[in-house]
């Protein structure tokens, strides 16, 4: 998924991105995350490292934001 994908999102919800500098999300949650090049999947922190759904490290992210709820 790319930025772009984005505009499949019910617009009404809250798409902020979070930037990992700041404040990462709980541990285990699966949430959205973005990296260095756009690129979006689905992500969750495991002691502190990001990782994807088949538990490899995320080494470049940079932001994350909630799960959306709907899609349009």
């Amino acid at each position: 998924m790319t930025i772009e994908d984005l505009s499949l999102l019910d617009s009404k919800e809250d798409l902020t991105w979070i930037d990992i500098k700041y404040r990462l999300p709980p541990e285990g949650k699966e949430v959205l995350v973005l990296n260095k090049r756009e690129y979006i999947q689905v992500g969750f922190i495991d002691e502190g490292v990001f990782r994807c759904r088949e538990w490899m490290e995320i080494t470049d992210a940079t932001h994350w934001m909630e799960l959306p709820l709907t899609v349009k």
